[in-house]
C-alpha cells in the first residue's frame, strides 16, 4: 500500500533579492537564506528581512539595532561588546550613541563621556571618559583618574585637594582641614595627635 501523498502549498519568495545572491527554492521548508556562503533554510514567511533592503534571511544574519530596534543585515551593522554581552547598532544610532575618548582612545558610549569645564585650560582640555577621567567633587573639573585623590569615596583634582585635606604631622593621616589643629612653625595635627 502506498500512502497517499499530499501536496505542499508552495512558499512565497520575498519579492526583492540581489541578482548575485538567489532565493534557492528547497522543498517543503522554503529556501536558502541569501547570505554569502550561508546554506541555512529559511520559511521566507517566517525569516528576518533587512529593513532597508527588504531581502530575507536567516536569523544569523539579521541584528536588531539595540537602539531604534531595526533590523538589519550583519554586514550593515556594527558590534558594541561590553565585558556581560554584544549590543548590535545601526550606523545612525552608533555614530548617536558612541564617541572616541580623546584620552585614552577608547570607544565609550557617549554617556559615559566627561566633557571639559572652563577649568580644564592645562589638562584634559577635550575631556575624557570614565573608565579614564573623574570629575573633581568640589570644583567639577575634569581629572584624569591616575591624577585624582580619593578621600571619603570622592575624586578630587590635586588644587581641591590640598584646599580640602592635610596629613597630620604626627600620624601621617588624611583629614579634613577644618578637623586639624594648625600649630605654628610645627604643623597641622589631628585633634588626637594634638593631646
Amino acid at each position: 500500500q502506498n500512502p497517499e501523498i499530499l501536496e505542499q502549498p508552495e512558499q512565497p519568495v520575498p519579492e526583492s533579492l540581489p541578482a548575485s545572491q538567489p532565493a534557492v527554492d528547497v522543498p517543503n521548508t522554503g529556501m536558502i537564506c541569501p547570505y554569502p556562503g550561508c546554506e541555512n533554510k529559511i520559511n521566507p514567511a517566517h525569516a528576518f528581512a533587512d529593513e532597508d533592503t527588504g531581502i530575507r534571511y536567516c536569523s544569523a544574519h539579521i541584528k536588531e539595532c539595540y537602539d531604534c530596534n531595526e533590523k538589519r543585515v550583519i554586514d550593515n551593522m556594527i558590534a558594541y561588546t561590553t565585558n556581560s554581552d554584544t549590543r548590535w547598532y545601526c550606523p545612525d544610532c552608533y555614530e548617536q550613541c558612541f564617541t572616541t575618548c580623546p584620552n585614552c582612545q577608547r570607544i565609550v558610549e557617549k554617556e559615559d563621556f566627561l566633557p571639559p569645564t572652563r577649568l580644564n585650560r592645562w589638562s584634559m582640555t577635550k575631556g575624557g571618559c570614565k573608565a579614564c577621567a573623574v570629575e573633581c567633587y568640589e570644583c567639577s573639573r575634569i581629572v584624569d583618574k591616575d591624577n585624582s585623590y580619593n578621600e571619603n569615596g570622592h575624586e578630587y583634582c590635586e588644587d581641591c585637594y590640598s584646599e580640602n585635606f592635610s596629613n597630620c604631622e604626627s600620624c601621617y593621616e588624611t583629614f579634613p582641614l577644618n578637623d586639624l589643629i594648625y600649630v605654628e612653625d610645627d604643623g597641622d595635627y589631628c585633634e588626637s595627635c594634638y593631646r
